[in-house]
C-alpha cells in the first residue's frame, strides 16, 4: 500500500521522500518486536503538515478535522485508538481519487481477528458508512451491487480529474481491454512478445520454450481473446516441433475442435470473466495513457493517476489469469502454483502450470539435473560415444548427468561407460527406433519421423534426449546418420563435429566389403597364431573360430578383471585404474566380440572388423594396449606378494646389521616401483630379495632369541644372586615399615622379567610369517635382558645403602629400642651381637647384618612409637647443578629417609 500511494503523496507533498521514510521508520522499529510493520498511519503522520499546506487538500484536512471532532470523539475511548487509524489510512487512499474499501484500509493498517477475520472489515466497513452519513456532501461512497463499495474524502481537482475520466470512459469502446491485457503482459514477463492482433487479422501467437525435467520443451502461444484461432486440430504436422499449443482465451471460449487423438497437449487458458469496474479500470487506464488532451490539462495528476490506474490493473490481471483463471491441458483442469504469481518470465510460468500434467503424461521420462541443451549433445555424441575423450573429467559429468538418466551408459568402477551390445538391445526407445526403421520400405527413417515416435507417452522426450539416443546408436553400429546431401556418417566419424541442421534422418549400415587378409592378420594378432590362413567364405573359417575360442577360453582362465577387482582400493592407484580402464575398453571388448563369434550372433567378418576398430586398426595401439594387459597383469600378480612383504616389513624390528639393513632398504624400493611400474621382471626381483631378508633376518633373530631366552649363564648368575648374604639382608630389611619400597618394587621387576626369559615356541617357524616370537623376547631389549643380572645386584647395593642411611639416621632410637629387647634376656651371646650391631651403626659400618642381629632388629623396630620424631636437615652440598641433576639429588635424598610412623622435623 505504501508503494502503490507514494506518488500522490509526493504529488501534495513535494519533499516526501520514500527511501529516506523508509530509512528513519526503519531506526524506529528496530526498537519493537521482530514482527513489527510499517503502516499507512506511519506515512500520514511524516507528512500531515506538508499535506495541510498543499491547496488542493484544505477542504479534505476540514472534513477530517470534522470526522475528529464530530465522529471519533464520540466514539468509546477503547475503539477511539484504531477509529483514527482507519480515517487517517482513508485520507492517503483517497488521494488517488480512486477512494478505498474497507478490506484494503484493514489490510494496510493490519486490523485483523484471527477467530473472526470478516469482523474486523465489517467494523471498519460500518464506520466508513458512518463517516459518509454524517458527512455525505465531503465523503463519498460507490456502491454498484457487485463489488465491494468504495468510500473515499473528496480532493479539490481530483474530482475534475475523475469527472474527466468519467466522461471519456463512455466513447472507449470495448476493443482495448485486450490491448490493455496484453500491454499489461509485455511489462510483467520480459519474454511476452504478442500483441492483441497480428498486422494480417489473424490471432498473434508467439513460441517459448519451457523447462521440464531438465528437457527444453517448446510450445506455440496464442492469444486468442476473440476465439479467431481454431487451433491446429489433429494435423501432427503442423505441431511436430511443439510439445503444447497453448491457447490464452476470454472467460467465454470454447473449444469445439478438440481431437482425442491429439498428440501435443492442448492448453487452453481461459480469464476470468471481467467485472465492470475492471473494464472501466482498464478503459481509464487506456484514456490515461493515450489522450493528450487530459495529459495537457491536468499534467501532474495524470501521471499519479496514470501510476494508480496501473497497480490496479495489475491486480486485475492477477486476478483474471491466475488466480480466478481456468486452465486445461486436454480437457484436464490444472492448478496454477501459488509461487507463479510472483515469475516474470512466460516461460517460467507455462513451466510451472503444466509440470504436474507432464509428469503424469510422461512418467518414464528421465530427470535431469541441468538443463540438456544441444550442445551437451554434441559434446557426449562427438567426444563419449566416439571414444575420443571419454575419461575426462567434463565428459564424464556430462555423462553422468544426461546419458545415465536416460539408460545410456553404466558406472563401472567410479567411471561411466557406455552400454555393451546385448544391453542396447534391451533400450525400449532404441527397439522402438530399430523397429520403424526396419519396415521403412527404403532403410531410411526420417528425423520428422523419429521426432512423434519417441515423443510419445510414456517417455515423452524432446529433440536434445532424441539426438542423443541417436548417436548412442550410431556408436554401436545400429544405425547411421544420412545428411540432407545424402552422405553417410557412422560411427567412425562420431569425433568430428556433426552439424545437426544437415541431418536428414537415419538408415541402416552399409554392407561393408571386407578386407580378409587384413581381418586374417587380426586373428593372427590377438591369438599369437601365425598358422591361421586367410579364410574366405568357408575355407577357413572353423581354423580361425577355433582359435578365436581357444585365446576366449585362456582369457575366461585367466580372469583378470575379476582378480582386479577383488583388489582393495587402498593397494590401487591412478595409473593402474587407467590402465585397468583401458585393457578392459580393449580386450574387454574384444572378449565379448569374439564370444559374439564362437556364439554365432556375430558373423567372423564383422566380429573381426570390429576388433580391428576397437584398436583403431592399428598394430602401435595394439601393441600399446598388450603391454598394458602386461602391466596389469604383473600389478595383480605382484599384489599379494607385496601385501604379505609390507605387512611383515612395517612391524619387523631394525637388526644393526649393514647386510640385512641394505636388503630391507632393496626391498622396499622394488615394493614401490612394482607398485608404480609393475614389470615380470620386477616381481621375480621382489620375490628373490623378499626370501634372502627372510632367511637372514630369521638367523639374526633366533640366534639372539635362543642367546637370551635359553640362557643358562644367565640362570647361574641369578642363582648365585638369590643365594648370596647380601640379596638375604636387602629381602630381610625390606620387610620393615620404616624403609621405603621403591628399591624393592624395582628388583620384584626385574625378577618377574628374569623369570619369563623362557620360551619353548619353535621360534623359526614363527618368524616364517611373523617377524617375531610368540614369547617376550625383543631385539630392541636384548641389551637390556643380557644385563638383567647386573641391574639386579645394582638394584641390592642401592637399596642396602639407603637402607643403611636411614639406620644411621636414626641410630640413637635403635640403640634404646634394642636395649629394651635384650635387657631382660640372659644370652650373652645375643647381647653381644646387639652391642655389635649398634655399633656399626654408629661407625656407619656397612658391614652385613647377621641373621640373630637381623632379628633383633626386627623385634626393636616393631616397639618404635608412633610419635616418635627426628631432626634432619636438607643435604648441605653445594655447587652448579642442572634442574634434572638436582631433582635426582633431592630424590635420593628423599628415598634414604624413614617411612612412617617416625616423624621428621626439618
Amino acid at each position: 500500500s505504501i508503494l502503490e500511494v507514494a506518488p500522490f503523496v509526493r504529488f501534495y507533498a513535494p519533499n516526501f521522500a520514500l527511501l529516506g521514510f523508509a530509512s528513519k521508520a526503519g531506526e524506529r522499529i528496530l526498537g519493537r518486536p521482530a514482527n513489527s510493520l510499517i503502516s499507512l498511519d506511519e506515512v500520514f503522520d511524516s507528512v500531515e503538515s506538508s499535506l495541510r499546506k498543499a491547496p488542493n487538500l484544505e477542504e479534505s484536512f476540514a472534513v477530517y478535522d470534522k470526522i475528529l471532532d464530530q465522529v471519533i470523539s464520540e466514539i468509546p475511548v477503547m475503539q477511539r485508538l484504531q477509529s483514527k487509524l482507519i480515517l487517517k489510512a482513508m485520507l492517503i487512499l483517497s488521494l488517488d481519487g480512486n477512494g478505498t474499501t474497507a478490506g484494503e484500509i484493514s489490510e494496510a493498517m493490519l486490523i485483523y481477528d484471527e477467530n473472526d477475520p470478516q469482523k474486523s472489515i465489517n467494523e471498519t466497513k460500518e464506520l466508513l458508512l458512518r463517516f459518509a452519513a454524517v458527512f455525505p456532501d465531503d465523503v463519498w461512497n460507490k456502491d454498484d451491487g457487485i463489488n465491494e463499495p468504495r468510500f473515499g474524502i473528496r480532493v479539490s481537482g481530483k474530482d475534475d480529474l475523475n469527472t474527466s475520466l468519467e466522461e471519456a470512459t463512455c466513447s472507449v469502446p470495448l476493443d482495448v481491454v485486450p490491448q490493455i491485457l496484453t500491454r499489461l503482459a509485455k511489462d510483467r514477463f520480459f519474454d511476452w512478445t504478442m500483441s492483441s492482433e497480428s498486422e494480417d487479422g489473424a490471432a498473434s501467437s508467439m513460441e517459448c520454450s519451457f523447462m521440464w525435467r531438465g528437457g527444453l520443451r517448446r510450445s506455440k502461444v496464442y492469444w486468442n481473446w476473440n476465439g479467431e484461432f481454431a487451433g491446429s486440430g489433429g494435423d501432427a504436422g503442423a505441431s511436430r516441433d511443439f510439445d503444447a499449443e497453448i491457447l490464452i482465451n476470454s472467460w467465454n471460449y470454447s473449444d469445439e475442435v478438440l481431437d482425442p487423438n491429439r498428440r501435443r497437449c492442448r492448453v487452453l487458458w481461459n480469464a476470468a470473466k471481467l467485472t465492470g469496474e475492471e473494464i472501466a479500470t482498464l478503459q481509464r487506464l487506456y484514456i490515461l495513457l493515450h489522450d493528450t488532451s487530459l495529459k495537457e490539462q491536468y499534467a501532474e495528476q495524470v501521471r499519479a493517476a496514470g501510476h494508480t490506474h496501473m497497480v490496479s490493473a495489475g491486480k486485475i490481471f492477477g486476478r483474471v489469469f491466475f488466480l480466478d483463471s481456468l486452465v486445461t491441458a486436454n480437457e484436464e483442469k490444472l492448478v496454477i502454483p501459488a509461487e507463479i504469481l510472483e515469475k516474470t518470465s512466460i516461460s517460467e510460468v507455462i513451466s510451472g502450470t503444466l509440470a504436474s500434467y507432464f509428469d503424469n503424461q510422461y512418467p518414464e521420462h528421465p530427470i535431469f539435473e541441468s538443463q540438456l541443451g544441444m550442445h551437451e549433445v554434441s559434446a557426449l555424441v562427438s567426444e563419449f560415444f566416439s571414444g575420443a575423450k571419454h575419461d575426462s573429467p567434463e565428459i564424464q559429468r556430462l555423462a553422468e548427468t544426461y546419458a545415465f538418466p536416460l539408460g545410456l551408459v553404466k558406472e563401472d568402477r567410479g567411471e561411466y561407460v557406455v552400454l555393451g551390445e546385448e544391453e542396447v538391445n534391451e533400450l525400449s526407445a532404441a527397439q522402438k527406433i530399430l523397429s520403424a526403421l526396419e519396415q521403412s520400405d527404403d532403410g531410411t527413417l526420417a528425423l520428422d519421423e523419429i521426432y512423434p515416435i519417441l515423443r510419445e507417452r510414456p517417455l515423452g522426450l524432446a529433440k536434445e534426449a532424441q539426438h542423443l539416443i541417436l548417436g548412442f546408436l550410431v556408436s554401436h553400429r545400429k544405425v547411421e546418420f544420412v545428411t540432407t546431401k545424402g552422405d553417410r556418417i557412422n560411427h567412425r566419424s562420431l569425433d568430428l563435429k556433426i552439424i545437426w541442421d544437415d541431418i536428414f534422418g537415419i538408415a541402416k549400415p552399409n554392407e561393408v566389403e571386407f578386407d580378409y587378409a587384413m581381418l586374417t592378420g587380426w586373428a593372427r594378432a590377438i591369438t599369437k597364431n601365425e598358422s591361421i590362413e586367410v579364410f574366405n567364405g568357408v575355407k577357413g573359417r572353423d581354423d580361425a573360430i577355433g582359435a578365436l575360442s581357444e585365446w576366449l577360453d585362456s582369457w575366461e582362465q585367466t580372469a583378470v578383471f575379476e582378480k582386479f577387482n577383488k583388489l582393495p582400493d587402498e593397494i590401487l592407484n591412478t595409473r593402474i585404474w587407467r590402465v585397468s580402464v583401458r585393457v578392459e575398453k580393449s580386450f574387454g571388448a574384444v572378449a565379448k566380440t569374439l564370444r559374439s563369434i564362437v556364439e554365432g550372433s556375430v558373423t567372423l567378418e564383422d566380429g573381426l572388423q570390429r576388433v580391428a576398430e576397437t584398436f583403431f586398426d592399428s598394430a602401435e595401439e595394439l601393441f600399446a594396449r598388450i603391454n598394458d594387459l602386461r602391466v596389469l597383469e604383473d600389478f595383480i600378480d605382484g599384489a599379494i606378494k607385496r601385501k604379505e612383504i609390507w605387512s611383515y616389513l612395517a612391524i619387523c624390528e631394525s637388526t644393526q646389521d649393514e647386510s640385512i639393513e641394505k636388503f630391507r632398504a632393496n626391498l622396499l624400493r622394488l615394493i614401490d616401483e612394482s607398485y608404480n611400474m609393475p614389470s615380470l621382471e620386477r616381481n621375480q626381483e621382489m620375490q628373490e630379495t623378499w626370501e634372502t631378508f627372510r632367511d637372514k633376518y630369521t638367523e639374526h633373530f633366533a640366534i639372539r632369541h635362543n642367546a637370551i631366552m635359553n640362557s643358562q649363564q644367565l640362570k647361574q648368575e641369578f642363582e648365585a644372586i638369590l643365594k648370596s648374604d647380601e640379596w638375604w639382608e636387602f629381602e630381610c630389611l625390606s620387610k620393615l615399615p620404616i624403609f621405603r619400597l621403591s628399591n624393592w618394587h624395582k628388583a620384584e621387576i626385574i625378577l618377574k622379567r628374569f623369570r619369563a626369559l623362557e620360551c619353548n615356541f619353535d621360534v623359526r617357524e614363527n618368524l616364517k610369517t611373523h617377524p617375531f616370537c610368540a614369547c617376550s623376547f625383543s631385539l630392541q631389549k636384548m641389551s637390556e635382558l643380557a644385563k638383567l643380572s647386573h641391574s639386579l645386584l645394582q638394584t641390592i647395593s642401592v637399596g642396602r645403602k639407603s637402607y643403611r642411611k636411614t639406620l644411621f639416621m636414626i641410630c640413637d632410637f635403635i640403640s634404646a629400642l634394642v636395649g629394651e629387647v635384650v635387657e631382660n634376656d640372659k644370652d650373652q651371646v645375643l647381647k653381644k651381637e646387639a652391642e655389635a650391631m649398634i655399633q656399626n651403626f654408629r661407625d656407619q659400618n656397612s658391614e652385613a647384618l647377621t641373621s640373630t642381629q637381623l632379628s633383633i632388629l626386627y623385634s626393636a623396630m616393631y616397639l618404635l612409637p608412633n610419635s616418635t620424631s627426628i631432626s634432619i636437615s636438607f643435604p648441605s652440598e653445594g655447587g652448579l647443578y642442572t634442574s634434572e641433576e638436582l631433582r635426582s639429588r633431592v630424590n635420593v635424598w628423599l628415598d634414604d629417609l624413614p617411612n612412617e610412623p617416625i616423624l621428621l622435623k626439618m
